[in-house]
Parts: structure tokens; C-alpha cells; sequence
């Protein structure tokens, strides 16, 4: 349960991607600074989840399999790995893209570029926002906008 929510609400990866981790994908970019690096694309992982996947990667030999110890990898095991813990009641039903979804939620209600997290979600499209839209509009309201100097002076 743990890696699952250091891959989805650390790095808003999907479930595809977290089925094929290995303990060799999270690699260190700087001191106290860890991703996930993907076949297409590196991952920052946010810092308050990272101790949940470098922990067990320094447990891990390498090649290792992050989630699985089967040889196949599939995307159904993160279904039955969610299945089996025990989850309170107001976070169910809890999914792998939940878990991303509230990564991008977090991450665009941040001071971070839209590009940034673009690149990072791995779309290059802004087709997922539509979904979080009610949600990053709820908590702005007109004064906000109109006293948001940034908007006068980009």
C-alpha cells in the first residue's frame, strides 16, 4: 500500500506504469531529491512521499519488481494489492488513478508551470484538466483573479 501511494499521490504515475517498476526506475537527481525514471520520461517524486519508495528500493536487489513477484507483469495486480488493505471509509472506492488524479490536482494548484506538469503527467495534451476543472475553480473567487498582479503583467 505504501508504494502505491508513493507512485501515485508522489509521482502521478498511471497503473500501467507502476505495474513495470523495477527498483532500478527510482533513481536519485540530487540530495534528498528522487524520481521515477520511465522508459519516455523522468518523474520527480514529491518529497513528502519519497521515503515510502526509498525505503523499500534500498531493500530491493536490482531488477527487483516493485509491486509483483510474478514474471508477467499485469495491471490487475494493483487492483488486487488495493483490494486487500484496509482503507477508510471516506477514501474508497481508493484507485490507482485517483491516487493521479489528486497528483495533478495538487500539482496544478501549485505555483508550478503547466508545462512543468505536463511533461511530468506525460500528456501532451490538457484533456485530463477537464475532469479537475470543477474542482480548481471552486476556490478561486473574483477577487482573487482581479488582485492576481501576474494576470496584468505577463
Amino acid at each position: 500500500m505504501a508504494t502505491l501511494l508513493g507512485l501515485g499521490l508522489g509521482a502521478g504515475l498511471s497503473p500501467d506504469e507502476i505495474a513495470h517498476l523495477t527498483a532500478q526506475n527510482i533513481v536519485t537527481v540530487a540530495p534528498n531529491r528522487y524520481a521515477v525514471a520511465l522508459e519516455q520520461r523522468i518523474v520527480p517524486i514529491r518529497t513528502t512521499y519519497a521515503p515510502l519508495l526509498t525505503d523499500l528500493v534500498h531493500q530491493l536487489p536490482p531488477g527487483v519488481p516493485l509491486l509483483r513477484d510474478k514474471p508477467v507483469p499485469r495491471i490487475e495486480t494493483l487492483w488486487s494489492l488495493l483490494a486487500r488493505c484496509e482503507i477508510p471509509e471516506p477514501l474508497r472506492p481508493l484507485t490507482v488513478t485517483r491516487l493521479r488524479a489528486t497528483w495533478a490536482h495538487a500539482a496544478l494548484t501549485s505555483p508550478i508551470p503547466i508545462t512543468h506538469i505536463l511533461g511530468a503527467y506525460g500528456r501532451r495534451t490538457v484533456v485530463f484538466i477537464d475532469s479537475l476543472m470543477h474542482l480548481l475553480l471552486a476556490d478561486i473567487s473574483p477577487e482573487a483573479i482581479v488582485t492576481d498582479t501576474g494576470l496584468y503583467d505577463f
